[in-house]
């Protein structure tokens, strides 16, 4: 439930604020791009990026590459994807394969999607 979330972060806080309508999805994504979200891994990762094997999710048959607001909400994940990466919103937006989408916070109660679709407009609207 979200009344039982407690943000651990300035972008977790956004996180429910926009869930709760306080404030809008732009105000979010801006947020977003430049919030630093822990990619997790299945193998061990080096810093830039190579070794990578993101948790995947498939939606709609899409590959939904999973992402977390703060290590903490990785939770049960973290026994499938004990490593992770440390990268700004807007970086791992820009690493995404074409045709894969994000879920963000996936099992918790506060988090989003971003379709492939979607993932061009916020590179293209936010990350400048």
């Amino acid at each position: 439930m979200i009344k039982d979330f407690k943000p651990l972060c300035d972008f977790e806080q956004k996180l429910t604020l926009a869930q709760n309508g306080k404030i809008s999805m732009p105000d979010l994504l801006q947020s977003f791009v430049v919030a630093e979200l822990v990619v997790p891994s299945a193998t061990e990762v080096v810093e830039d990026g190579s070794g990578l094997q993101p948790l995947l999710f498939p939606k709609n048959e899409v590959q939904m590459v999973g992402c977390f607001s703060d290590k903490e909400r990785i939770g049960d994940f973290a026994t499938m994807v004990p490593y992770y990466l440390l990268m700004k919103g807007k970086d791992l937006l820009r690493r995404l394969p074409v045709g894969y989408g994000l879920v963000v916070n996936p099992g918790q109660a506060v988090g989003f999607d971003i379709s492939p679709e979607g993932i061009a407009r916020v590179l293209e609207e936010f990350s400048n």
